[in-house]
């Protein structure tokens, strides 16, 4: 059974067939390399975007869609390396994140079902 994301491929863009020059390449099209490719387009003027197949059709298209700073128990291996200062901020920075996308959703009226859930984590 296919991902609801990627039931249909719809092939938009054309292989890359020559040499290229940019100043930032972004490998992935998921969701992280189309934000992170949206946040730099102020900055630089050659931004390519490379994606071995479709857009969105690795994790982001066989994931659930969601959007978390809540990344299983990776918090406490966080803190066992970096401490409790880089720990939040790692929280902090993937909440800015989060806050961005519903920005960039809101400014142009993006249709989609975002919508902010609390979340837990169930341990044994």
């Amino acid at each position: 059974m296919k991902s609801e994301w990627i039931k249909e491929k719809n092939q938009l863009f054309h292989q890359l067939d020559k040499d290229i020059e940019c100043d930032v390449l972004i490998v992935g099209a998921g969701l992280s390399g189309l934000f992170c490719a949206y946040q730099l387009q102020d900055y630089f003027e050659k931004i390519v975007l490379i994606e071995s197949d479709t857009i969105c059709s690795g994790a982001s298209g066989r994931s659930t869609g969601k959007i978390t700073s809540q990344h299983g128990l990776n918090y406490q291996d966080i803190f066992k390396i970096h401490g409790k200062e880089k720990t939040k901020l790692y929280y902090e920075e993937n909440e800015k994140a989060i806050d961005e996308i519903e920005r960039i959703i809101q400014e142009y009226n993006i249709e989609c079902d975002f919508k902010r859930k609390d979340a837990i984590v169930g341990c044994k």
